[in-house]
């Protein structure tokens, strides 16, 4: 074979695997739970709750957020206190992640922006942003039958990207004014075998059907009498990698196979 034919006999397998992983999709079933505002530790319920929208794209869920955000003025304080604080939070429901073969692997991802300013030149005025976002995971169908696994709980692991760079979004004692924004993305992977291993005590075992309750938590806070700081959340990503079904892997196996005996005889 030389290198041309090795080039093609590459690019024709990637397009089997491809073939093979579409015969394995995803289903999803998404519903939206209920979000809430806290304000200096009381109900707050703004004009327009966020909704996100959703989509499908391969073996992925996107939710799309418009209005899911946070905002601490400091001009605005609580009566009495010179701080101000805001917590928006918004439950999130994926009641199946199924696939008619089997799920081996979930990963997980969020994305935002924030912006954190203090512009009067007020000694101890401060500004900060901090974004959680926490995942159960419960196993709900193995092997296509109902399964009521314990809920597994994890947390994204959230990095922000500041201008001015900063590991951590606040802005404290300011003179001089100061202004910090950026985004924030947050992400989890992991194979379902290492997130669930009792289930895989047996070989014979697989996992046909995922929920997941997510609960992402936005928070701003400001105090000194001055700032401003506001987080918001872009968009959510759930994508979970099918197991490859039998007759796709025969498709593979057969197809490579014939392809190499043929550039063998070129």
């Amino acid at each position: 074979m030389n290198k041309n034919h090795r080039f093609i006999f590459l690019g024709v397998t990637l397009a089997l695997v491809s073939v093979c992983h579409s015969w394995g999709a995803i289903l999803f079933t998404y519903t939206s739970g209920s979000s809430y505002d806290f304000r200096n530790g009381t109900y707050y319920s703004p004009t327009g709750e966020p909704t996100p929208s959703y989509r499908t794209s391969g073996n992925s869920l996107i939710l799309d957020f418009s209005g899911y955000n946070a905002i601490a003025d400091g001009t605005k304080p609580v009566t009495g206190m010179a701080l101000d604080f805001a917590t928006a939070n918004v439950g999130m429901t994926v009641t199946g992640i199924s696939a008619s073969q089997a799920i081996i692997s979930l990963e997980l991802a969020a994305k935002g922006n924030y912006s954190v300013q203090t512009p009067s030149p007020t000694l101890g005025s401060y500004a900060s942003v901090d974004v959680a976002v926490p995942v159960n995971i419960t196993v709900t169908s193995v092997n296509g039958v109902g399964y009521n696994a314990t809920a597994l709980g994890r947390t994204l692991t959230i990095a922000y990207s500041a201008t001015p760079s900063d590991s951590t979004p606040n802005i404290a004692d300011s003179p001089p004014a100061e202004a910090q924004s950026g985004t924030w993305s947050g992400s989890f992977s992991d194979t379902l075998q290492s997130l669930f291993p009792s289930i895989f005590a047996s070989p014979t075992m697989k996992v046909t059907e995922l929920s997941l309750a997510i609960t992402p938590n936005l928070t701003a806070f400001t105090q000194g009498g001055a700032g401003l700081a506001t987080v918001s959340m872009d968009q959510f990503f759930v994508t979970a990698i099918p197991e490859p079904s039998p007759v796709a892997l025969i498709v593979i196996g057969g197809g490579a196979l014939m392809i190499a005996r043929r550039f063998r005889r070129a």
